[in-house]
Protein backbone atom coordinates (compact mmCIF):
# COMPACT_ATOMS: atom_id res chain seq x y z
CA UNK A 1 0.00 0.00 0.00
CA UNK A 2 0.98 3.25 -0.80
CA UNK A 3 0.72 5.36 2.81
CA UNK A 4 -1.24 4.56 6.05
CA UNK A 5 -3.05 6.85 8.14
CA UNK A 6 -3.33 7.45 11.62
CA UNK A 7 -3.45 4.31 14.11
CA UNK A 8 -6.83 4.53 15.67
CA UNK A 9 -6.72 1.47 17.69
CA UNK A 10 -4.14 -1.43 16.70
CA UNK A 11 -4.70 -4.66 17.27
CA UNK A 12 -1.69 -7.03 17.45
CA UNK A 13 -1.92 -10.98 17.58
CA UNK A 14 0.08 -13.70 16.13
CA UNK A 15 1.74 -12.06 13.40
CA UNK A 16 -1.00 -10.32 11.95
CA UNK A 17 -2.02 -6.05 12.85
CA UNK A 18 -4.96 -4.47 11.54
CA UNK A 19 -5.66 -1.08 11.93
CA UNK A 20 -9.51 0.17 12.35
CA UNK A 21 -10.69 3.44 11.37
CA UNK A 22 -13.83 4.95 13.32
CA UNK A 23 -16.03 3.40 14.94
CA UNK A 24 -17.50 -0.12 14.40
CA UNK A 25 -20.01 -1.06 11.40
CA UNK A 26 -22.33 -2.58 14.09
CA UNK A 27 -21.55 0.19 17.12
CA UNK A 28 -22.24 3.34 14.47
CA UNK A 29 -25.61 1.37 13.10
CA UNK A 30 -26.68 1.25 16.79
CA UNK A 31 -25.62 4.86 17.83
CA UNK A 32 -27.65 5.80 14.56
CA UNK A 33 -30.75 3.99 14.88
CA UNK A 34 -30.59 5.20 18.74
CA UNK A 35 -30.47 8.64 17.62
CA UNK A 36 -32.81 8.27 14.96
CA UNK A 37 -35.21 6.84 17.47
CA UNK A 38 -34.53 9.97 19.91
CA UNK A 39 -35.34 12.57 17.53
CA UNK A 40 -38.35 10.92 16.38
CA UNK A 41 -39.42 10.58 20.13
CA UNK A 42 -38.40 14.29 20.69
CA UNK A 43 -40.66 15.80 17.42
CA UNK A 44 -43.69 13.36 18.90
CA UNK A 45 -43.45 14.51 22.53
CA UNK A 46 -43.76 18.16 20.91
CA UNK A 47 -46.64 17.24 18.61
CA UNK A 48 -48.22 15.51 21.86
CA UNK A 49 -48.41 18.30 24.17
CA UNK A 50 -49.46 19.95 21.16
CA UNK A 51 -52.58 17.48 21.09
CA UNK A 52 -52.88 18.03 24.43
CA UNK A 53 -53.42 21.64 24.36
CA UNK A 54 -56.00 21.07 21.87
CA UNK A 55 -57.69 17.69 23.93
CA UNK A 56 -57.93 20.09 26.89
CA UNK A 57 -59.75 22.92 24.53
CA UNK A 58 -61.69 20.82 22.99
CA UNK A 59 -62.83 18.39 25.70
CA UNK A 60 -63.65 21.25 28.00
CA UNK A 61 -65.66 23.29 25.03
CA UNK A 62 -68.04 20.56 25.05
CA UNK A 63 -68.11 19.70 28.56
CA UNK A 64 -69.12 23.56 29.13
CA UNK A 65 -71.68 23.51 26.24
CA UNK A 66 -73.11 20.11 28.01
CA UNK A 67 -73.06 21.84 31.60
CA UNK A 68 -75.08 24.98 29.55
CA UNK A 69 -77.49 23.20 28.07
CA UNK A 70 -78.21 21.36 31.27
CA UNK A 71 -77.80 18.16 30.02
CA UNK A 72 -76.45 16.81 33.67
CA UNK A 73 -79.05 14.12 34.97
CA UNK A 74 -78.47 10.74 36.45
CA UNK A 75 -77.27 8.82 34.22
CA UNK A 76 -77.12 9.86 31.32
CA UNK A 77 -74.89 13.02 32.91
CA UNK A 78 -72.20 10.85 34.26
CA UNK A 79 -71.36 8.90 31.70
CA UNK A 80 -70.74 11.80 29.32
CA UNK A 81 -69.20 13.53 32.22
CA UNK A 82 -66.54 10.66 33.32
CA UNK A 83 -64.72 9.84 30.04
CA UNK A 84 -64.21 13.59 28.94
CA UNK A 85 -62.69 13.86 32.56
CA UNK A 86 -60.55 11.63 32.09
CA UNK A 87 -59.15 12.92 28.89
CA UNK A 88 -58.79 16.07 30.45
CA UNK A 89 -56.83 14.69 33.39
CA UNK A 90 -54.66 12.90 30.93
CA UNK A 91 -53.80 16.06 29.05
CA UNK A 92 -53.30 17.79 31.81
CA UNK A 93 -50.83 15.10 32.87
CA UNK A 94 -48.90 15.48 29.96
CA UNK A 95 -48.28 18.97 29.99
CA UNK A 96 -47.57 18.43 33.69
CA UNK A 97 -44.90 15.36 33.72
CA UNK A 98 -44.07 14.36 29.64
CA UNK A 99 -40.75 16.11 29.53
CA UNK A 100 -38.74 13.66 28.25
CA UNK A 101 -39.27 11.42 25.51
CA UNK A 102 -40.56 8.15 26.44
CA UNK A 103 -39.51 4.90 24.97
CA UNK A 104 -41.72 2.67 23.30
CA UNK A 105 -44.96 3.50 21.88
CA UNK A 106 -46.87 3.29 25.44
CA UNK A 107 -47.98 7.19 25.35
CA UNK A 108 -49.26 7.20 21.97
CA UNK A 109 -50.58 3.99 21.99
CA UNK A 110 -52.19 5.60 25.39
CA UNK A 111 -53.37 9.11 23.69
CA UNK A 112 -54.97 7.66 21.11
CA UNK A 113 -56.81 4.96 23.20
CA UNK A 114 -58.07 8.58 25.51
CA UNK A 115 -59.02 10.26 22.50
CA UNK A 116 -61.03 7.08 21.19
CA UNK A 117 -62.63 7.04 24.98
CA UNK A 118 -63.86 10.77 25.07
CA UNK A 119 -65.44 9.95 21.82
CA UNK A 120 -67.12 6.71 22.82
CA UNK A 121 -68.20 8.59 26.35
CA UNK A 122 -69.70 11.92 24.36
CA UNK A 123 -71.74 9.92 22.08
CA UNK A 124 -72.65 6.79 24.35
CA UNK A 125 -75.45 8.65 26.00
CA UNK A 126 -77.13 9.15 22.98
CA UNK A 127 -77.27 5.64 22.22
CA UNK A 128 -78.28 4.70 25.74
CA UNK A 129 -81.27 7.30 26.40
CA UNK A 130 -82.06 8.91 23.05
CA UNK A 131 -84.64 11.88 23.04
CA UNK A 132 -87.87 11.73 20.80
CA UNK A 133 -85.55 13.67 17.75
CA UNK A 134 -82.40 11.71 17.93
CA UNK A 135 -81.62 10.62 14.63
CA UNK A 136 -79.30 7.53 15.69
CA UNK A 137 -75.84 7.24 15.69
CA UNK A 138 -75.03 7.17 12.21
CA UNK A 139 -77.04 10.17 11.60
CA UNK A 140 -75.70 12.56 14.63
CA UNK A 141 -73.49 14.80 13.76
CA UNK A 142 -71.75 14.36 16.88
CA UNK A 143 -70.42 10.84 15.37
CA UNK A 144 -68.03 12.81 13.35
CA UNK A 145 -65.62 13.48 16.59
CA UNK A 146 -64.86 9.78 15.53
CA UNK A 147 -63.80 10.37 12.60
CA UNK A 148 -61.14 13.67 13.72
CA UNK A 149 -59.79 11.36 16.49
CA UNK A 150 -58.94 8.41 13.70
CA UNK A 151 -57.11 11.51 11.29
CA UNK A 152 -55.13 13.13 14.11
CA UNK A 153 -53.59 9.93 15.49
CA UNK A 154 -51.58 10.59 12.23
CA UNK A 155 -50.04 13.20 14.13
CA UNK A 156 -48.40 11.16 16.81
CA UNK A 157 -45.41 10.08 14.44
CA UNK A 158 -46.19 6.40 15.00
CA UNK A 159 -47.79 4.27 12.69
CA UNK A 160 -48.68 1.55 14.99
CA UNK A 161 -50.10 4.38 17.06
CA UNK A 162 -52.30 5.09 14.15
CA UNK A 163 -53.00 1.53 13.26
CA UNK A 164 -54.26 1.02 16.70
CA UNK A 165 -56.77 4.32 16.73
CA UNK A 166 -58.43 3.23 13.55
CA UNK A 167 -59.16 0.07 15.03
CA UNK A 168 -59.97 1.08 18.21
CA UNK A 169 -62.67 3.96 16.34
CA UNK A 170 -64.08 1.53 14.60
CA UNK A 171 -64.80 -0.97 16.97
CA UNK A 172 -66.28 2.19 19.14
CA UNK A 173 -68.53 2.92 15.93
CA UNK A 174 -69.36 -0.50 15.28
CA UNK A 175 -70.10 -1.00 19.46
CA UNK A 176 -72.60 2.21 19.30
CA UNK A 177 -74.42 0.89 16.39
CA UNK A 178 -75.25 -2.28 17.98
CA UNK A 179 -76.19 -0.59 21.53
CA UNK A 180 -78.46 2.16 19.59
CA UNK A 181 -80.17 -1.28 17.61
CA UNK A 182 -80.17 -2.72 20.93
CA UNK A 183 -82.23 -0.10 22.62
CA UNK A 184 -83.79 1.57 19.65
CA UNK A 185 -84.56 -0.67 17.50
CA UNK A 186 -85.47 -0.32 13.77
CA UNK A 187 -86.90 3.50 14.86
CA UNK A 188 -83.64 5.02 13.76
CA UNK A 189 -81.96 5.17 10.30
CA UNK A 190 -79.31 2.93 11.35
CA UNK A 191 -79.37 0.53 8.71
CA UNK A 192 -76.49 -1.18 6.83
CA UNK A 193 -76.13 0.98 4.28
CA UNK A 194 -75.34 4.72 6.70
CA UNK A 195 -73.49 2.07 9.32
CA UNK A 196 -71.26 0.53 6.49
CA UNK A 197 -70.69 3.96 4.80
CA UNK A 198 -69.67 5.19 8.06
CA UNK A 199 -67.29 2.49 8.90
CA UNK A 200 -65.59 3.12 5.52
CA UNK A 201 -64.67 7.00 6.36
CA UNK A 202 -63.41 5.28 9.52
CA UNK A 203 -61.26 3.11 8.27
CA UNK A 204 -59.94 5.32 5.34
CA UNK A 205 -59.37 8.10 8.20
CA UNK A 206 -57.19 5.05 9.95
CA UNK A 207 -55.36 4.84 6.86
CA UNK A 208 -54.66 8.15 5.96
CA UNK A 209 -53.32 8.57 10.05
CA UNK A 210 -50.82 5.58 8.99
CA UNK A 211 -49.91 7.57 5.80
CA UNK A 212 -49.83 10.59 7.68
CA UNK A 213 -47.29 10.03 10.64
CA UNK A 214 -45.29 8.05 7.96
CA UNK A 215 -44.35 10.61 6.12
CA UNK A 216 -44.08 13.25 8.75
CA UNK A 217 -41.93 10.76 10.97
CA UNK A 218 -39.53 10.53 7.20
CA UNK A 219 -39.32 13.96 7.20
CA UNK A 220 -38.33 14.80 11.05
CA UNK A 221 -35.33 11.83 10.19
CA UNK A 222 -34.22 13.35 6.51
CA UNK A 223 -34.26 17.02 8.68
CA UNK A 224 -32.25 15.29 11.96
CA UNK A 225 -29.85 14.02 8.87
CA UNK A 226 -29.95 17.39 7.76
CA UNK A 227 -28.78 19.13 10.70
CA UNK A 228 -26.20 16.59 11.96
CA UNK A 229 -24.51 16.85 8.49
CA UNK A 230 -24.43 20.41 8.88
CA UNK A 231 -22.79 19.92 12.39
CA UNK A 232 -20.55 17.84 11.36
CA UNK A 233 -19.34 19.70 8.55
CA UNK A 234 -19.18 22.79 10.34
CA UNK A 235 -16.97 20.69 13.43
CA UNK A 236 -14.39 20.17 10.29
CA UNK A 237 -14.75 23.69 9.04
CA UNK A 238 -13.09 24.51 12.27
CA UNK A 239 -10.48 21.64 12.58
CA UNK A 240 -8.97 22.76 8.74
CA UNK A 241 -9.06 26.25 10.54
CA UNK A 242 -7.07 24.80 13.38
CA UNK A 243 -4.51 23.15 11.02
CA UNK A 244 -4.26 26.05 8.90
CA UNK A 245 -2.79 27.42 11.82
CA UNK A 246 -0.37 24.74 12.19
CA UNK A 247 0.19 24.67 8.36
CA UNK A 248 1.26 28.41 8.82
CA UNK A 249 3.87 27.44 11.78
CA UNK A 250 5.45 24.69 9.55
CA UNK A 251 5.75 27.30 6.84
CA UNK A 252 7.28 29.87 8.62
CA UNK A 253 9.97 26.99 10.18
CA UNK A 254 10.84 25.68 6.44
CA UNK A 255 11.12 29.20 5.27
CA UNK A 256 13.88 30.43 7.87
CA UNK A 257 16.05 26.46 7.22
CA UNK A 258 15.80 27.94 3.37
CA UNK A 259 17.06 31.04 4.47
CA UNK A 260 20.22 29.88 6.41
CA UNK A 261 20.73 27.20 3.52
CA UNK A 262 20.43 30.22 0.78
CA UNK A 263 22.86 32.32 3.29
CA UNK A 264 25.71 29.25 3.57
CA UNK A 265 25.57 28.41 -0.04
CA UNK A 266 25.68 33.03 -0.89
CA UNK A 267 28.59 33.21 1.58
CA UNK A 268 31.55 30.56 0.70
CA UNK A 269 33.44 32.56 3.50
CA UNK A 270 31.29 31.39 6.33
CA UNK A 271 32.79 27.70 6.49
CA UNK A 272 30.30 26.12 6.07
CA UNK A 273 30.61 22.22 6.00
CA UNK A 274 29.26 19.92 3.61
CA UNK A 275 27.43 18.15 6.81
CA UNK A 276 25.69 21.12 7.43
CA UNK A 277 24.33 21.95 4.22
CA UNK A 278 23.52 18.23 3.62
CA UNK A 279 21.34 18.75 7.24
CA UNK A 280 19.70 21.89 6.43
CA UNK A 281 18.80 20.24 2.95
CA UNK A 282 17.42 17.01 4.60
CA UNK A 283 15.64 19.15 6.92
CA UNK A 284 14.31 21.80 4.54
CA UNK A 285 12.76 18.31 2.66
CA UNK A 286 11.38 16.63 5.46
CA UNK A 287 9.65 20.09 6.90
CA UNK A 288 7.79 20.35 3.45
CA UNK A 289 7.02 16.55 3.36
CA UNK A 290 5.24 17.23 6.65
CA UNK A 291 3.66 20.54 5.03
CA UNK A 292 2.41 18.32 2.53
CA UNK A 293 0.74 15.82 4.27
CA UNK A 294 -0.89 17.97 6.33
CA UNK A 295 -2.25 19.77 3.47
CA UNK A 296 -3.80 16.40 2.06
CA UNK A 297 -5.18 14.91 4.97
CA UNK A 298 -7.06 18.60 4.89
CA UNK A 299 -8.06 17.76 1.36
CA UNK A 300 -9.10 13.79 3.05
CA UNK A 301 -11.23 15.67 5.78
CA UNK A 302 -12.84 18.12 3.49
CA UNK A 303 -13.69 15.28 1.04
CA UNK A 304 -15.38 13.74 3.93
CA UNK A 305 -16.93 16.83 4.89
CA UNK A 306 -18.22 17.45 1.63
CA UNK A 307 -19.44 13.98 1.48
CA UNK A 308 -21.31 13.89 4.49
CA UNK A 309 -22.67 16.95 3.77
CA UNK A 310 -24.43 15.04 0.73
CA UNK A 311 -27.35 12.80 0.60
CA UNK A 312 -26.27 9.02 0.39
CA UNK A 313 -27.18 7.32 -3.24
CA UNK A 314 -27.51 3.86 -3.88
CA UNK A 315 -24.91 2.19 -6.67
CA UNK A 316 -24.83 -1.20 -7.63
CA UNK A 317 -21.17 -2.68 -6.66
CA UNK A 318 -20.61 -5.02 -8.97
CA UNK A 319 -20.95 -2.30 -11.63
CA UNK A 320 -18.70 -0.01 -10.24
CA UNK A 321 -15.81 -2.88 -9.43
CA UNK A 322 -16.06 -4.36 -12.69
CA UNK A 323 -15.23 -0.83 -14.41
CA UNK A 324 -12.56 0.05 -12.16
CA UNK A 325 -11.53 -3.16 -12.69
CA UNK A 326 -10.88 -2.79 -16.45
CA UNK A 327 -9.12 0.51 -15.85
CA UNK A 328 -6.51 -1.03 -13.36
CA UNK A 329 -5.52 -4.05 -15.71
CA UNK A 330 -4.34 -1.46 -18.58
CA UNK A 331 -2.73 0.20 -16.03
CA UNK A 332 -1.11 -3.17 -14.61
CA UNK A 333 -0.73 -5.36 -17.06
CA UNK A 334 1.59 -7.66 -15.00
CA UNK A 335 -0.77 -8.04 -12.08
CA UNK A 336 -3.54 -10.92 -11.87
CA UNK A 337 -6.43 -9.03 -10.29
CA UNK A 338 -9.54 -11.50 -9.89
CA UNK A 339 -12.63 -10.55 -9.01
CA UNK A 340 -14.57 -12.71 -6.86
CA UNK A 341 -17.81 -13.62 -8.27
CA UNK A 342 -20.70 -10.57 -6.81
CA UNK A 343 -24.12 -10.22 -6.08
CA UNK A 344 -25.01 -7.92 -9.17
CA UNK A 345 -28.45 -6.91 -6.60
CA UNK A 346 -25.75 -6.14 -4.03
CA UNK A 347 -25.86 -1.85 -3.61
CA UNK A 348 -24.52 0.33 -1.18
CA UNK A 349 -25.43 3.79 0.24
CA UNK A 350 -21.91 6.32 -0.76
CA UNK A 351 -22.21 9.79 -0.16
CA UNK A 352 -21.92 11.21 -3.40
CA UNK A 353 -22.72 8.11 -5.28
CA UNK A 354 -20.73 6.34 -7.91
CA UNK A 355 -18.11 8.92 -8.29
CA UNK A 356 -16.94 8.64 -4.48
CA UNK A 357 -17.25 4.47 -5.32
CA UNK A 358 -14.65 4.23 -7.96
CA UNK A 359 -12.34 6.82 -6.24
CA UNK A 360 -12.05 4.64 -3.41
CA UNK A 361 -12.09 1.38 -5.47
CA UNK A 362 -8.98 3.71 -7.23
CA UNK A 363 -6.94 4.51 -4.88
CA UNK A 364 -7.05 0.86 -2.89
CA UNK A 365 -6.55 -1.35 -6.19
CA UNK A 366 -3.47 1.14 -7.26
CA UNK A 367 -1.72 0.60 -3.96
CA UNK A 368 -2.58 -3.12 -3.77
CA UNK A 369 -1.01 -3.44 -7.27
CA UNK A 370 1.59 -0.92 -7.59
CA UNK A 371 3.18 -2.16 -3.45
CA UNK A 372 6.04 -0.27 -2.11
CA UNK A 373 7.10 1.10 -5.23
CA UNK A 374 10.36 -1.45 -5.42
CA UNK A 375 7.98 -4.63 -5.51
CA UNK A 376 4.40 -4.72 -6.62
CA UNK A 377 1.99 -7.26 -6.44
CA UNK A 378 1.84 -10.55 -8.82
CA UNK A 379 -2.16 -10.91 -7.49
CA UNK A 380 -4.90 -8.85 -6.27
CA UNK A 381 -8.10 -9.96 -5.63
CA UNK A 382 -11.60 -7.90 -4.64
CA UNK A 383 -14.54 -9.63 -3.27
CA UNK A 384 -17.69 -7.76 -1.75
CA UNK A 385 -19.96 -9.73 0.99
CA UNK A 386 -23.07 -8.95 2.31
CA UNK A 387 -23.32 -8.44 6.65
CA UNK A 388 -27.23 -8.75 6.65
CA UNK A 389 -27.14 -8.59 10.88
CA UNK A 390 -24.97 -5.26 11.04
CA UNK A 391 -26.78 -3.67 7.70
CA UNK A 392 -23.25 -3.58 6.06
CA UNK A 393 -21.38 -4.37 2.72
CA UNK A 394 -18.39 -5.22 3.21
CA UNK A 395 -15.44 -4.61 -0.07
CA UNK A 396 -12.15 -6.20 0.28
CA UNK A 397 -8.71 -5.60 -1.68
CA UNK A 398 -5.92 -8.70 -0.81
CA UNK A 399 -2.33 -8.01 -2.48
CA UNK A 400 0.64 -10.60 -1.82
CA UNK A 401 2.88 -7.61 -2.48
CA UNK A 402 5.34 -6.45 0.32
CA UNK A 403 2.83 -5.54 3.13
CA UNK A 404 2.31 -3.24 5.12
CA UNK A 405 4.94 -1.09 6.96
CA UNK A 406 6.02 -1.04 10.45
CA UNK A 407 3.22 -0.90 13.13
CA UNK A 408 2.33 2.77 13.67
CA UNK A 409 2.16 3.93 17.80
CA UNK A 410 0.69 7.21 18.71
CA UNK A 411 2.39 9.36 15.65
CA UNK A 412 0.38 11.64 13.46
CA UNK A 413 0.93 9.25 10.50
CA UNK A 414 2.53 5.71 9.92
CA UNK A 415 5.54 5.51 7.55
CA UNK A 416 5.04 5.66 3.81
CA UNK A 417 5.23 2.16 2.55
CA UNK A 418 6.84 3.20 -1.20
CA UNK A 419 9.48 6.06 -1.06
CA UNK A 420 8.31 9.73 -0.76
CA UNK A 421 4.78 8.15 0.06
CA UNK A 422 2.37 10.50 2.03
CA UNK A 423 -0.88 8.72 2.39
CA UNK A 424 -2.49 10.51 -0.05
CA UNK A 425 -4.64 8.22 -1.64
CA UNK A 426 -5.66 6.84 2.10
CA UNK A 427 -6.46 10.04 3.34
CA UNK A 428 -8.90 10.69 0.37
CA UNK A 429 -10.46 7.14 0.67
CA UNK A 430 -10.98 7.64 4.64
CA UNK A 431 -12.69 10.96 4.10
CA UNK A 432 -15.31 9.64 1.53
CA UNK A 433 -16.04 6.00 3.82
CA UNK A 434 -16.39 7.68 6.99
CA UNK A 435 -18.90 10.56 5.19
CA UNK A 436 -20.81 7.39 3.68
CA UNK A 437 -20.96 6.30 7.31
CA UNK A 438 -18.53 3.33 7.07
CA UNK A 439 -15.19 2.17 8.26
CA UNK A 440 -11.81 1.59 6.53
CA UNK A 441 -9.74 -1.26 7.56
CA UNK A 442 -5.98 -2.33 6.73
CA UNK A 443 -4.48 -5.65 7.82
CA UNK A 444 -1.33 -7.46 7.42
CA UNK A 445 -1.23 -11.17 7.43
CA UNK A 446 1.82 -13.36 8.66
CA UNK A 447 2.61 -14.24 5.13
CA UNK A 448 3.01 -10.91 3.95
CA UNK A 449 0.68 -9.11 1.44
CA UNK A 450 -1.89 -6.18 2.77
CA UNK A 451 -5.85 -7.13 3.12
CA UNK A 452 -7.85 -3.66 2.56
CA UNK A 453 -11.45 -3.58 3.45
CA UNK A 454 -14.34 -0.86 3.66
CA UNK A 455 -18.13 -1.07 5.05
CA UNK A 456 -20.63 0.82 3.31
CA UNK A 457 -24.49 0.99 4.55
CA UNK A 458 -26.25 -1.47 2.90
CA UNK A 459 -29.65 -1.27 0.41
CA UNK A 460 -31.62 -4.05 1.60
CA UNK A 461 -32.02 -6.51 -1.91
CA UNK A 462 -35.56 -6.10 -3.25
Amino acid sequence: MAAYPNNVGAQLGGGNVEWMLGATPAGSNARTDAASRETVAVAALRVERAVAVARLVFLGAILVRFLAVGATRWPSGVATIVPLSVGLVFSAAVLMWARRPPRGEALWLGSVSVDALACFGALLPNALWPSPEFPGVAGLPDTAAILLATAAAGLRLSPIAAMWAGLLNAASLIALVHIDAAVSGTRFATGLGPVSMYLTWVLGSGLVAVILARTIRRLVLRSAETAARTARAEQGLWTVLAEHHDLRSMLGAVSIRSDLLAEAYADPKNGASAERLRRQAEELRDGLARIRRVVEEVRGRALGDLAQARRPEPVVVAEVVGRVAEQLRLRFPEVALRIEPIDPRLAALVAGGETSLERILVNLLHNACEGNGRTGSATVSVAATMDAEARMLRVTVRDDGPGLPDVPGRSERATPAKPGGTGVGLSVVRGLVEGSGGVLTLARGEAGGTTAGFSLPLVPPT
